[in-house]
């Protein structure tokens, strides 16, 4: 059995949890954004790159989206040309297409 002392401990640590994922959260958005507007050498503002974090929902489609600019910024930087046989360059392609698509109207 937990004593009262505890249980006040516990509660007040409890609360102190959502708090703690807000920095991730944000972190996490702002990779994106990052990573987006880095990929695109200036096609896209953050206006674009915060629609598209906002739309691109799915934890699958968010990450071929990643992957398709880190491929795209690791070509800027000297690396190889993405390769555009790549089932996850393909959907990530995809996705780019469709969510300009949305936040472009």
């Amino acid at each position: 059995m937990i004593d009262a002392k505890s249980r006040v401990l516990l509660l007040a640590a409890a609360s102190l949890l959502p708090l703690a994922a807000v920095p991730v959260l944000g972190a996490s958005a702002s990779e994106f954004t990052d990573k987006c507007a880095a990929a695109s050498q200036g096609m896209f503002n953050d206006q674009d790159c915060n629609c598209m974090d906002g739309r691109a929902a799915a934890p699958d489609e968010r990450q071929d989206l990643l992957v398709f600019f880190d491929a795209n910024i690791a070509e800027q930087k000297g690396g190889p040309k993405p390769d555009e046989n790549s089932p996850q360059i393909k959907r990530g392609s995809a996705a780019l297409n469709k969510l300009l698509d949305q936040c472009l109207k």
